[in-house]
């Protein structure tokens, strides 16, 4: 389960307007020719270095977390990963595989839809949510070789609907019952969190209570 959460701040919104990465990519005709604005040296030099000095990346289950028998191993783990890291991956988290499966054929068949539709959900001056790409400040800046689809999820009055598409027909839905179990993910994660840090976890979530949520879709 990945999620993807991002600050809504004046660097993202005020991004500049850059070429649709899919429309590029038709235009070259199955050649290799990527534009040099999109090759990256130094990201084959990172995955060298990694393969050199592979480390394993931390793992949290939060079935073990919040299981008596094994809670305070696991809770060990999650006191690392926060103080060691600053991220992990989460195991056992709860939410339904067949809603995960359900959105991911959603936001495929999101962009198998027309080029012209996706240009209904394009991201406007100003704003972070919709189709296209973010963080972009300058005309000599590196990009991805991806196109995004940014949404403000929660809370629900930050939603923009005019961004969420409306085909396939089940995509509004399914985005919203899995932001939904991402925000049930997040309470029991800083439950768990407040206790290794001696807070009470009633202080710790209304400290964290209504904050911004929203989902990135790359493709």
């Amino acid at each position: 389960m990945e999620q993807n959460d991002q600050v809504y701040t004046p660097s993202a919104a005020n991004s500049l307007s850059v070429p649709n990465v899919q429309a590029l990519s038709a235009s070259l005709n199955g050649s290799n020719q990527v534009p040099e604005r999109y090759i990256r040296p130094e990201a084959h030099q990172l995955e060298s270095s990694a393969c050199r000095d592979a480390v394993e990346l931390p793992i949290v289950d939060l079935a073990r977390l919040a299981d008596p028998t094994f809670y305070c191993e696991e809770a060990a783990k999650l006191d690392s990963a926060c103080k060691e890291w600053g991220f992990f991956r989460l195991v056992n988290h709860g939410v339904p595989e067949i809603l995960i499966k359900q959105l991911k054929i959603d936001v495929m068949q999101f962009y198998n839809i027309p080029l012209e539709e996706t240009k209904a959900y394009q991201q406007q001056p100003g704003d972070l949510q919709g189709y296209g790409q973010a963080f972009v400040q300058s005309d000599e800046q590196k990009l991805d070789w991806a196109d995004m689809l940014c949404l403000m999820t929660r809370p629900i009055s930050d939603r923009t609907m005019t961004f969420w598409p409306a085909s396939p027909s089940t995509f509004r839905d399914t985005v919203d019952q899995y932001s939904l179990e991402l925000t049930k993910v997040a309470k029991c994660l800083f439950h768990y969190i407040a206790k290794n840090l001696g807070v009470a976890p009633e202080i710790f979530g209304e400290i964290f209570k209504g904050q911004t949520q929203a989902l990135r879709f790359n493709k």
